[in-house]
């Protein structure tokens, strides 16, 4: 091509064409698989997301119940200490 000296022709030209249009057919491929990926992780964030809060919900009911269960534990030692 120039380099040689002479000015590059039409076959030359095309050429160089042919290989920027291969890679950037490879490259819209990697943005295509990158476009998915970035689809996958949202909806994987989003179960998360929705399992956290189940998650804190469940530990939060979990607790309610465990304190009403140590009040009751403590009430029933409370009257075994005053009965005997």
């Amino acid at each position: 091509m120039a380099e040689s000296g002479h000015e590059p022709t039409i076959n030359d030209v095309l050429n160089c064409v042919r290989t920027i249009d291969t890679r950037l057919v490879g490259i819209e491929r990697i943005l295509h698989a990158v476009d998915s990926v970035e689809q996958i992780v949202c909806d994987f964030d989003k179960e998360f997301k929705k399992i956290w809060v189940a998650l804190k919900d469940k530990v939060k009911r979990t607790d309610a119940r465990v304190c009403a269960l140590e009040g009751k534990v403590e009430l029933v030692d409370l009257f075994r200490k005053r009965t005997k």
